[in-house]
């Protein structure tokens, strides 16, 4: 009986071994199935669009900026030129014109007509800037819409960190033609154009802080 367990046990120890090593093979397996997804999983819509930014040069999105001006201040000419036309076409040709009726109390309608093909105007001006912007969004990919939206923000930081951050200050100082410079940076259209920007705003601060302090 004695024998007998003896020779079960060498058999038993090698099972469990057996088994072990099994285990280890299948973990060992699994941790590398593993590391290989995260190796090829793709990077986040996060990861793209900060890698997207970071590859955007400042004179790329200059460059966009300024076609993006250029296709809306198109809309804005072809929409308010349409506006006024259809406008003073609708109130000479179609409405009808009576020069003794008083519109909108006393206002007679020599006046208010060309008032409404003005509005008409104004509103078709406003309604082909939206439009031309975008369309010049429609032609172009996500990714650098991304990029640009993230550079507008950026942008628009720098502007306002480094312009005067009173209102009062916007005010133009007396005997100046040109007051506050660019509030908006609006003419900036390369970084050129932005250094030359801060130069303009450090010599409006000089300005107001000598005036500021008056005559010692």
């Amino acid at each position: 009986m004695a024998s007998t367990v003896t020779m079960m046990r060498p058999a038993s120890m090698r099972q469990v071994a057996r088994i072990t090593a099994t285990t280890n093979i299948g973990t060992s397996i699994h941790a590398l199935h593993t590391i290989r997804s995260l190796s090829t999983a793709r990077p986040s819509s996060s990861q793209r669009t900060n890698t997207s930014t970071s590859n955007l040069p400042w004179r790329d999105y200059f460059s966009l900026r300024h076609s993006r001006k250029m296709w809306e201040r198109v809309g804005g000419t072809l929409g308010g030129t349409s506006g006024f036309v259809g406008g003073a076409y609708y109130f000479a040709a179609v409405a009808e014109f009576d020069p003794t009726q008083q519109l909108f109390g006393d206002l007679s309608p020599m006046v208010v007509y060309p008032l409404g093909a003005v509005a008409v105007a104004v509103a078709g001006t406003v309604g082909g800037i939206l439009v031309g912007g975008l369309s010049w969004r429609a032609v172009k990919g996500r990714e650098t819409l991304q990029a640009l939206d993230s550079r507008d923000r950026e942008f628009f930081r720098r502007i306002q960190r480094h312009r005067p951050k009173e209102i009062a200050m916007a005010v133009p100082i007396p005997g100046s033609q040109s007051g506050m410079p660019d509030y908006y940076g609006e003419k900036i259209n390369s970084v050129a154009d932005y250094r030359d920007w801060l130069k303009k705003q450090r010599k409006f601060k000089v300005a107001r802080l000598t005036m500021g302090k008056g005559p010692q």
